[in-house]
């Protein structure tokens, strides 16, 4: 038996739905169902793989052509190069291209950015790690070591088979250092000042 699976990407301006092929499943028809039936982890993980590659690049499509336009006109911006982007997930590396535009329109003039040049997905991704991702491996690292951790995020998802403990220790520091930042201000409105003599401040 032979299943094949698809995605179907529909657009919203009404154009004819596109279809990417995800996978390929093969069984044979003999296997005793004592064997396990459904999806094994290691076929589901390579399905959830392929499946976040073909979202990944539909939304990095979707929203570079609506950031690639200048804001004037609706002309397409001149493109200068274009990199890679190396975006982490929970189930696996995304490879995406990230174009860097010419700031300047040329067929207004318009300028988006003060900057000669600018690139829309590096701008709005500082961080090159899903933050699910980083919540999972703060979580886990949490409450076990992090060689156990590692242990548990490499069996439960995709991702963590190539995730080092070392990579695992700056992510939750990092996260660390945010949500401290993030709380300081909220904890100074509830920390009073020690009164001197004779109850003043």
């Amino acid at each position: 038996m032979r299943i094949a699976i698809q995605a179907v990407i529909s657009d919203v301006d009404g154009q004819e739905p596109r279809t990417k092929d995800i996978g390929v499943l093969e069984y044979d028809a003999e296997a005793l169902p004592a064997s396990g039936l459904g999806l094994f982890i290691g076929e589901a993980h390579q399905l959830l793989r392929q499946l976040q590659t073909v979202v990944l690049r539909e939304q990095v499509a979707q929203f570079l052509e609506c950031t690639s336009r200048c804001r004037q006109c609706g002309s397409r911006l001149g493109v200068k190069d274009t990199k890679t982007i190396v975006y982490r997930t929970v189930y696996g590396k995304g490879h995406l291209d990230s174009p860097r535009l010419y700031s300047a329109c040329g067929r207004c003039g318009t300028h988006i950015t003060p900057a000669r040049s600018f690139s829309p997905l590096a701008d709005v991704l500082p961080e090159r790690t899903h933050p699910q991702w980083l919540w999972l491996q703060s979580r886990y690292a949490a409450v076990m070591s992090y060689r156990q951790a590692q242990t548990f995020l490499r069996d439960a998802f995709p991702a963590g088979r190539s995730l080092p403990i070392s990579s695992m220790k700056v992510n939750v520091r990092h996260t660390g250092q945010r949500l401290e930042a993030e709380i300081q201000p909220v904890a100074r409105k509830f920390v009073r000042r020690p009164r001197g003599h004779g109850g003043q401040p």
